[in-house]
Formats: C-alpha cells, structure tokens, sequence
C-alpha cells in the first residue's frame, strides 16, 4: 500500500525557508555563495539567496541518469581555496545526492587538497535540504523540517495523459 505524498503549500515552503535562514549563523559561518541541486533544491536556494542576499548557482544530478549530472569543477576549487559554499536539495532521503558531489568534487581537487578534502567539505561547504529524513546516512548542516513523510512539493502537478 503507497502512502500518498503530504502536500506542501507554498505558505509552508516559506516557512521551511525562513527556518533554515534563521539556522545561519553568519558569526559561525556565511556561504559566499550557494549552489541548488535541479529541482526542489534550486528553487528554495533562489529563495535563500535572495533573503541571504547571495549569489546562487544550480547544479544537476540525476542519479537514475548519471550521464546528465553536471560537473562544475570550479566550485570545488572555490572550496579548496576556502569559499564557503551552501548546496542545497530538496530532499534529503538517502544522502546520495550529496555523497555523489562531495565525490565529484574531491575528483576535481584531488591534487590540491591530497587528504584534507574532509576537513574543507565539511568547513567551506555544508548541506542543506528542505525536508531531511532523520535517518538519512548523510547529516545536513541545516534542515527547514525534519520528517519521515513523502512530501509534495507545490509546484508539482498531477500528470494528465
């Protein structure tokens, strides 16, 4: 039995917005610039570069098409040069997502950061993710709601034939 997805209000995702914004601390840390995964993660990382008054830029993975993920080695070298950069998802289930681009980018810097890339991915980039699944194996830095459920994000529609 499929469990139907927990609609989101747009009213909702604002709110789920504000609360990561407020789980910055720019005395602790401050992204120079933050990066949103296709998808949900780009739509509310517009939103917080907007509040947060930074630049943004979108990243595609697609881990059903690897072919079609994106690899914008730069961003990793801004990392190993110690910009701090916010990459966001919408969804936070399994880490994967996340997982694959901390691996891409450490393949990127391999030979500039030898075995420190830990140590920068979690000092200049940390995650955030708009719904996080408390049992996700991969942590998030900052989280707009923390929920077991399957969430239907606003924007998204049924699909007619």
């Amino acid at each position: 039995m499929d469990i139907a997805p927990v609609p989101f209000t747009w009213d909702h995702f604002s709110a789920v917005i504000e609360e990561i914004t407020q789980q910055i601390n720019p005395f602790d840390w401050e992204p120079d610039y933050i990066v949103g995964i296709v998808g949900a993660g780009s739509i509310a990382a517009v939103i917080l570069g907007e509040i947060l008054d930074k630049p943004v830029y979108t990243l595609k993975v697609n881990l059903e098409n690897p072919e079609e993920n994106e690899c914008n080695c730069w961003m990793a070298e801004d990392a190993a040069n110690g910009m701090n950069i916010l990459l966001v998802d919408g969804y936070n289930k399994t880490g994967e997502v996340f997982a694959w681009v901390k691996q891409d980018w450490h393949s990127n810097v391999l030979g500039l950061v030898e075995n420190r890339w830990d140590i920068i991915w979690q000092k200049n980039v940390r995650l955030a993710a708009v719904v996080n699944h408390p049992d996700s194996p991969v942590s998030v830095n900052y989280a707009g709601l923390h929920s077991y459920a399957q969430w239907k994000f606003p924007w998204i529609r049924e699909k007619t034939s």
